[in-house]
């Protein structure tokens, strides 16, 4: 398995700038035969609403990565 992973923090969170509003991002990629799986995980969401709205975006990013890998 391959991964990168990092943290950030956005303005549009409501949160002040301090390490505990941080999320953190994980992709990896591992592979099992001829199929590779690429996931994204995310920690350090406090919310259901901002679970919610990461969701969605994240959606977003999924369907636009495989349209452009598909085409």
């Amino acid at each position: 398995m391959k991964f990168i992973f990092y943290n950030y923090w956005s303005s549009m969170s409501g949160t002040e700038d301090i390490p505990e509003n941080y999320s953190e991002i994980r992709y990896e990629l591992s592979t099992d035969q001829n199929r590779t799986t690429f996931s994204v995980i995310q920690y350090g969401i406090k919310t259901q609403e901002a679970l919610d709205h990461s969701a969605k975006n994240w959606g977003y990013v999924m369907d636009g990565l495989k349209k452009m890998l598909e085409g």
